[in-house]
Formats: structure tokens, C-alpha cells, sequence
């Protein structure tokens, strides 16, 4: 829904997951940037605009900071608290 949203041409919902779920196993191999450039390629191939993929990545990427900065801030609190306390 993100890449519709910026995307002159939407794509559809099968064709998102796909890609997305292709791209995925791409993480696996070295280099770890794969995945994106993969993704990349596959957007573009389905006449997907240059902007709207970089949009989509780069809000992707931020939404996974924001949720790991908030799992460690919920759950992780107690033990970053007694880890980092000085003089006790």
C-alpha cells in the first residue's frame, strides 16, 4: 500500500507480495544489500517509478528503526537500567 500510494502505476497486491517475498531470500546471500537492489529491479521491471521505490525503501527502513528503538525501550529497559548503572 506504501508503493501504491507514491506509484503512478499501482501494482497489484499478488505481485507486491511476491516480489517482496522473493526479494526476501536475497537477504541470505553476501553483501546483505542485495535484497534491495533485487527488489529494486523487480519494481522496475513492472514499470514501478524510480521515486516511489526509493520512498517506499526509505520509509521501510526508518519503520524498522522505530519499532526495534521501541521493542528495546518496552521490553528491554530493565536490563539496559541494571546493565549500564554505575556505582551500584
Amino acid at each position: 500500500e506504501l508503493l501504491n500510494d507514491m506509484a503512478s502505476r499501482p501494482l497489484s497486491c499478488r505481485n507486491a507480495v511476491y516480489i517482496y517475498s522473493v526479494s526476501a531470500i536475497y537477504k541470505y546471500l553476501p553483501s546483505n544489500v542485495l535484497h534491495h537492489v533485487g527488489r529494486y529491479a523487480m519494481l522496475r521491471a513492472r514499470n514501478v517509478d524510480h521515486f516511489a521505490i526509493i520512498w517506499a525503501t526509505g520509509i521501510e527502513a526508518l519503520l524498522m528503526i522505530l519499532i526495534a528503538t521501541l521493542i528495546t525501550v518496552f521490553f528491554g529497559w530493565s536490563f539496559l537500567d541494571s546493565s549500564f548503572a554505575i556505582g551500584t
